[in-house]
């Protein structure tokens, strides 16, 4: 309980409804920490979906690069694939 709320009911100047007060009192602050453990329950929940977004962009980020890599090495085999292609057409030919 706080101090100066303590002090009005002990000094009982609350007109004999010192009980009342209490009981108000004490319901004030079960909500005040009942707000911060849902206020810190959102948190918790808000930084791990913050961190699945990350993984997620990431995801895409190896994704796209991967699609590159693979325009890349397909472009690679068809040139190669060409070469032995035109190298062996012209050994046959000769």
């Amino acid at each position: 309980m706080f101090v100066f709320e303590k002090g009005l009911i002990d000094s009982r100047k609350c007109a004999g409804l010192e009980s009342t007060v209490d009981n108000r009192l004490q319901q004030i602050i079960e909500q005040w920490e009942f707000l911060v453990q849902k206020s810190s329950d959102k948190s918790l929940k808000l930084k791990e979906a913050s961190r699945q977004q990350t993984f997620n962009a990431g995801v895409k980020d190896v994704e796209f690069w991967l699609g590159e890599v693979s325009v890349i090495l397909f472009s690679c085999v068809y040139y190669h694939w060409n070469f032995l292609c035109c190298f062996l057409d012209r050994k046959s030919i000769s």
